[in-house]
């Protein structure tokens, strides 16, 4: 704890929107274009990337947990109220008031109580913001198994009959 210093930099975050197609995707990961069994490798390849960035900030949840009990244990001042508590008193202040730009202040604290509160329910709770899976991963992984079911059939069910009706078909046109 005697390593904390205020930092001496302003970051400013800038979004950028980059446009990726599915072949570039595919060189990336060094699949081959032609593979039957491309997109359910490009997608297991995805998934298996976005779960470990996942556990890498569940990771840094359960620091920022530890971190802020860790704060609250070495606080000079004992206080019943709570961060979210008291934005939240500062909030209906700002309503109360009559102040230029109060819409904008308000805005902003909104902002910071809707972050007081994740790190809250992260600091007395965080197996409640992991254990669940996100809708993303459920399609995902129900795409990935529908891909794998209808290879299944494809290799259980050669179909030699269609075959031979398809050439019926082709010289009877």
């Amino acid at each position: 704890w005697g390593s904390h210093k205020n930092g001496d930099r302003i970051y400013v975050y800038t979004p950028v929107e980059q446009e990726e197609t599915i072949g570039d995707m595919l060189d990336k990961y060094n699949i081959a274009i032609h593979d039957k069994n491309a997109k359910k490798k490009l997608l297991q390849i995805l998934l298996d990337e976005y779960t470990l960035y996942k556990n890498h900030l569940f990771k840094n949840i359960d620091n920022a947990a530890k971190a802020t009990t860790r704060l609250e244990e070495i606080a000079i001042k004992n206080t019943y109220l709570t961060n979210v508590t008291y934005i939240e008193r500062l909030i209906e202040s700002e309503r109360r008031g009559n102040r230029d730009n109060k819409a904008k202040r308000v805005e902003q604290l909104e902002t910071v109580l809707e972050m007081a509160r994740i790190l809250d329910t992260a600091k007395n709770d965080p197996n409640s913001l992991t254990q669940d899976m996100s809708e993303y991963e459920r399609k995902v992984v129900d795409r990935i198994k529908d891909m794998e079911e209808e290879e299944d059939e494809i290799d259980v069910q050669p179909s030699k009959v269609d075959v031979q009706s398809s050439k019926k078909n082709w010289w009877n046109r």
